[in-house]
């Protein structure tokens, strides 16, 4: 099926971990997307970034951009938005897809979670 993904730019936020995030971030890259992969820490973005394009035997540079950000927070949003506008500069294309992947988990008790955790997890 062909979903029109050829040259679009796509951002998926929380796509360095074995999970699902990476997971899209690959397959909008199969798909002929260039993708942002975004995550907290720029040495975990770079190797997510070598990871998919190692796995598609493409250069990364062309297909596939790794951007650092907390965007869980205000503050790393903006910055984050920053990095996003100098790519859109770059390549000349606009975002045409976000996925919106960004999530946390901390193994406790329930009751061993305080208020402020419960903040920071809402806001994540």
């Amino acid at each position: 099926m062909d979903l029109k993904l050829q040259g679009k730019l796509a951002v998926v936020t929380g796509s360095t971990g074995a999970g699902i995030g990476k997971e899209i971030a690959l397959e909008f890259a199969r798909r002929g997307a260039i993708v942002v992969v975004n995550g907290s820490k720029i040495s975990i973005v770079d190797s997510a970034v070598d990871d998919i394009a190692k796995e598609l035997k493409i250069a990364s540079k062309n297909r596939v951009v790794g951007l650092s950000g907390d965007v869980g927070s205000e503050t790393g949003v903006n910055a984050f938005i920053k990095q996003l506008e100098a790519v859109e500069e770059q390549i000349g294309k606009k975002v045409h897809v976000l996925v919106n992947n960004v999530g946390i988990f901390h193994s406790q008790d329930f009751v061993d979670v305080t208020d402020e955790k419960w903040m920071h997890y809402y806001q994540i």
